[in-house]
């Protein structure tokens, strides 16, 4: 579940980039269906992998993609607002 966790949560910020280019030529289904994966991911996914990382279930290879991790969506920031698309969970509100 780490794993998985970690790398669905890469992918999906690094895909900000790509998906704030296409985003006008999206199609509404598109658009709809990557915005709720993404919520997936910024609000439950994101919190399980920071329980684990308290918890001291991750290995140290994984706990140093998590802290990668962490640094990804504050980079972020303003495709996501600009795409208005909600704050990851550790951002905080």
């Amino acid at each position: 579940m780490i794993e998985v966790g970690l790398k669905w949560a890469l992918v999906m910020t690094s895909d900000l980039p790509e998906i704030a280019d296409e985003g006008p030529d999206m199609s509404d289904s598109e658009r709809a269906s990557w915005s709720l994966h993404w919520d997936q991911m910024a609000v439950g996914d994101l919190r399980r992998l920071a329980r684990y990382h308290r918890l001291g279930e991750m290995t140290r290879p994984r706990e140093a993609r998590y802290r990668h991790l962490l640094h990804e969506p504050r980079d972020a920031m303003p495709l996501i607002e600009r795409l208005q698309l909600p704050r990851p969970s550790m951002l905080g509100e």
